[in-house]
């Protein structure tokens, strides 16, 4: 991604009007990564004429690295081996989380403008101020926007999420626990190489927490910060088979680092 980090003040939030709803889960870690990169081709293309909301939660945990985290640096390998969690590297920035039950994630998938200045900071900005709003609202609780792209409550992280550029489209995509095993996380992910400042060296059992909604308010808060309308979607089966025979599956692209 390329761009300024730096937060800045904004007037307003840029609003993407509608999204397509695309509300489904995969069979594996890697075909649901898989999927999020063939939505961002497809908005990039233009197949795809409105902005995305994905929302998926695998049945199963897996430790799903960011493109530049080095496995060594962010992950027990045999902790997860021994537990038969997969381990994933995606397409995006950002760091190493566990993804699985009691952690929704979310794609959004928007269209940019090649002639405009890239500006991440902005950016993340406009499609996270809905959710903060509206989680805000939900539990009561001051939800902010912490380091990059954290989202908190007090001290506490909730959400990790990540970017991907192309010319012509933007992929913001994060995980929303609110009843994940933190002692998993614990267990089978190292004290990540990159920690923002606010962290302080904290364990992942002091740092990370739950939000305290249940799974359907979550999905409902969610799709309503961004406006989401059903889409009849065809999951292209052949597509994601392939790229995760090419590489979503492979050992070589997962421990590259």
């Amino acid at each position: 991604m390329r761009g300024t980090l730096l937060p800045r003040r904004r007037q307003q939030v840029r609003s993407y009007g509608v999204f397509d709803l695309v509300d489904q889960t995969l069979d594996s870690a890697a075909a649901d990564v898989a999927w999020d990169e063939i939505l961002l081709r497809e908005v990039e293309t233009g197949v795809r004429d409105r902005p995305v909301l994905r929302l998926w939660e695998p049945p199963r945990r897996a430790v799903v690295l960011g493109r530049a985290n080095r496995v060594a640096a962010n992950v027990d390998v045999a902790a997860c081996r021994d537990s038969g969690v997969d381990v994933v590297r995606r397409f995006s920035g950002g760091g190493t989380v566990l993804v699985g039950p009691g952690s929704l994630c979310f794609t959004l998938v928007v269209p940019l403008d090649p002639a405009e200045p890239r500006d991440i900071a902005a950016l993340t900005h406009d499609l996270l101020t809905p959710l903060i709003s509206g989680l805000t609202d939900a539990t009561g609780e001051k939800v902010e926007l912490r380091g990059t792209s954290d989202l908190v409550i007090g001290e506490c992280k909730f959400s990790g999420n990540a970017q991907r550029w192309l010319r012509r489209a933007v992929l913001h995509h994060g995980t929303l626990a609110y009843a994940l095993d933190v002692d998993a996380v614990e267990r089978l992910l190292t004290p990540p190489e990159r920690q923002p400042e606010y962290r302080r060296g904290r364990s992942h059992r002091e740092f990370v927490t739950n939000l305290p909604l249940g799974r359907d308010r979550l999905r409902r808060v969610v799709v309503d910060a961004y406006r989401g309308v059903a889409s009849p979607t065809t999951v292209p089966a052949d597509e994601i088979a392939r790229a995760v025979a090419d590489r979503y599956g492979r050992d070589d692209w997962t421990y590259s680092r």
